[in-house]
């Protein structure tokens, strides 16, 4: 092989080496900035809007839900306990949580038809998750919430939020846009 030959072969080498770290490595770095890969506020409004009468059936179900705390399609917490669920399971260890099949399901049924990934409720709030935490959104949550009272920190857009320490709250910043009524969108960028 020539020397021109064997130049060649080591910038080809080179090029391939340098293209395949920055295809690694930009997820990772786009996956840290604040709110890069979440769905758009106004995409979110809109679908609100349209189904604002299942989001509040819903919200009235989980309100009168009393052990509730937390589920998704493959996850619940009932109280004190909580258990995984597969899609193969025969769902006894849903039933020992006091959830029957036909509750469990409903509450599967209606994340699926409103989109959602997860849903918590506490003394203050129901939140209805969009999207998980991943490294694509910087371990973040953009999600539905309902509040028992007004939040504090308000924002007119959420998509372009930038950190401030003022909207610090333990493990990162909260900020809400509000929807209707004590309904908001809510923001979590993890820190």
């Amino acid at each position: 092989m020539s020397r021109f030959g064997k130049r060649q072969s080591r910038m080809t080498l080179f090029r391939t080496a340098l293209t395949s770290s920055l295809c690694c490595l930009l997820p990772l770095l786009t996956g840290c900035a604040v709110g890069r890969h979440y769905t758009a506020d106004l995409q979110l409004e809109r679908y609100f809007y349209r189904h604002e009468a299942d989001f509040n059936a819903l919200l009235r179900e989980v309100q009168s839900d009393a052990g509730f705390q937390a589920i998704c399609l493959h996850y619940v917490r009932n109280g004190e306990s909580s258990t995984e669920v597969s899609s193969g399971d025969d769902l006894s260890r849903v039933e020992r949580l006091g959830f029957t099949r036909e509750r469990w399901l409903g509450y599967n049924r209606r994340l699926r038809l409103l989109g959602l990934t997860f849903l918590m409720k506490s003394d203050e709030r129901i939140e209805l998750r969009v999207a998980n935490p991943s490294l694509f959104n910087g371990d973040s949550i953009k999600s539905y919430a309902y509040l028992t009272l007004p939040p504090r920190n308000l924002k007119t857009d959420l998509d372009r939020y930038d950190i401030s320490d003022s909207e610090n709250i333990p493990g990162g910043w909260a900020v809400y846009k509000p929807l209707h009524g004590n309904w908001y969108l809510f923001l979590f960028v993890s820190g």
